[in-house]
Order: structure tokens, then C-alpha cells, then sequence
């Protein structure tokens, strides 16, 4: 794991490398979501019959064990991490892809997993077009799919209301491979067109105003044969946006590759994150045991 400055776009030198929140390393990991500078991060043994999962601090190197969820026999879980103003404690989203499946949440404060019942019938989660469930506004997001139409999920964190936002009318759902994040603070919806493989194009909505559909509105369009199947990670201050495509293992802005990694062929993955000590201000308390 390596980590960089994203204070200005350039072909990145300082990349320092990460100690890992675990000992001894094992031979994989994923990081499944970031907020606030901390990291849900599942570690699985080397026969990868059992996980362990971790909140960790990149920027501290502290780590709290966290309960391990239940997962339901051949589901993909997706997460999502935020902060409930209204409580004053840290929440931990899981969600499955299908019909009808009940969320599990863990607040921090409380230390083990529950279910949420109140999911949305006749909406079908498409892990597809999410990495981890973003959250901004108070609420997570990710993508569903009913019989005709798709929209974007919302998921409060403080009341556990469900609602729809219309995506843009421009998305196709049978011809575009599509996807949610948060650039800049704002919820955005981005596409790639594959039909032509010498063009790739990939598209950006924001919505200005949150819960409004005709607030969509068009942030980039991009042809690049580089750029395929490419996730938004992080928006510079001059407008460029770094993406982490899919094909080729790459991170990569408008202008080019991004990032001279060392000892690394392929990135797996990346998070853009706020460096913070927050551990030291709200999460030594809680007693759970320490990642070592």
C-alpha cells in the first residue's frame, strides 16, 4: 500500500510506502470505504476462510478491531462509512447486491451488527455500479434497478429512511456501464459508453441541488481508449479529475497516467482520503480491541 500527496496534479515522485495495520502482512486485503481519513478495511487469513476488519487511520497508523458481519450465502456485500451528527458516532453500512435484502448496520458506539428491514422492495442493487456506498448529505448512495428504470438509493444515517433520486436522462441502463461517487462534496453519477472501443467515452453529472433531478448537470466528457471503465477518485482545485480505470490497472487524468508507483505493475485499487487524528478524539474510548 503506498500513499501520495493529491495537492496538484503531476506526475506523482513522493509516493511513500504504507506500514501495514496488521502483523504479519498478509498475502491480500481490501479496503473497502473511506470517510473523515479513516478506512474499513476486510483482512482475510491466508486460506481465506475467515476475515478480520479493521477501522484504521492511514495517517495516525492506529486500527480498532470491528465486529465481523454476517454475510448471506453467495452475496456480494458492499460498504459504507459516515458520521451521525444526530447521535455523535461513527455508522457502518453493509448492503448485499439482490431483491429485497435487509442492510446490517454497526454504530460504533454500540459494538455489534443489526438489521434494517425497511429496505425498498422491488429494487435491486447493482454492485457493478458501486464501490463502496457514498455518503454525503447526511445519507448513503448507491445505484438500484427496478424492472424498467434505475435510480440512486439513499439510505439516511440518523432516521434509516430509504428515498429515490432520479438519475440523469441521458444514462442509458441497457447500453452504459454507470457508477456513483462524491467529487467536491457534491453526489455524481458517471457513465462509459464501450460500444465504440476506439472512442471510450466517459461522461460526469453533479447534482447542485441534492434530491432534485433537473439539478443534474453535466460536469466532463471525456474520449480516451485509455480511459475504460474509469471511477471518478478525486477532483483538483483546477477542475482535472483523476480516474482509476478498470482496464489496465491504472490511475489516470485527462492529461495522462498519473503517479510513478514503485514496485507496482497494477493498482488494484485507490481511495482518496482527508488526512485526520480522529482516532485519538473519538475512538480510543470505545474498547474494542486494538489491530496489532
Amino acid at each position: 500500500m503506498f500513499h501520495v500527496l493529491l495537492s496538484f496534479v503531476q506526475l506523482v515522485e513522493d509516493v511513500q510506502k504504507l506500514d501495514f495495520p496488521s502483523n504479519p502482512t498478509p498475502l491480500q486485503c481490501t479496503i473497502h470505504c473511506c470517510y473523515d481519513g479513516l478506512a474499513v478495511m476486510e483482512v482475510p487469513d491466508n486460506l481465506n476462510e475467515h476475515s478480520t476488519f479493521l477501522l484504521w487511520n492511514p495517517s495516525t497508523r492506529e486500527s480498532i478491531v470491528l465486529p465481523s458481519p454476517e454475510f448471506p450465502p453467495d452475496k456480494s456485500p458492499c460498504f459504507g462509512l459516515g458520521y451521525d451528527s444526530t447521535s455523535g458516532e461513527y455508522k457502518i453500512v453493509q448492503i448485499y447486491q439482490g431483491f429485497d435484502l435487509p442492510c446490517q448496520i454497526l454504530a460504533l458506539k454500540g459494538g455489534s451488527w443489526r438489521r434494517s428491514d425497511k429496505h425498498p422492495h422491488g429494487i435491486y442493487c447493482l454492485m457493478f455500479a458501486v464501490q463502496f456506498l457514498t455518503f454525503v448529505h447526511a445519507a448513503f448512495h448507491w445505484i438500484g434497478i427496478s424492472q424498467n428504470y434505475a435510480v440512486v438509493v439513499s439510505f439516511s444515517i440518523s432516521n434509516e429512511v430509504y428515498g429515490e433520486i432520479p438519475l440523469p436522462e441521458e444514462i442509458s441502463v441497457s447500453r452504459d456501464v454507470f457508477g456513483i461517487t462524491v467529487l467536491d462534496g457534491m453526489l455524481c453519477v458517471h457513465s462509459n459508453s464501450l460500444y465504440d472501443q476506439s472512442k471510450c467515452t466517459i461522461k460526469l453529472w453533479v447534482l447542485k441541488e441534492y434530491g432534485i433531478k433537473e439539478s443534474w448537470i453535466p460536469l466532463l466528457s471525456i474520449e480516451d481508449p485509455y480511459i475504460v471503465i474509469a471511477i471518478p477518485k478525486y477532483r483538483f482545485v483546477d477542475g482535472e479529475v483523476l480516474f482509476r480505470c478498470g482496464v489496465g490497472g491504472s490511475l489516470r487524468t485527462r492529461s495522462g497516467p498519473f503517479g510513478a508507483w514503485p514496485q507496482c505493475g497494477i493498482i488494484l485499487d485507490a481511495h482518496a482520503f482527508t488526512e485526520s487524528l480522529i482516532f485519538q478524539d473519538h475512538l480510543l474510548c470505545l474498547g474494542y480491541g486494538c489491530g496489532v
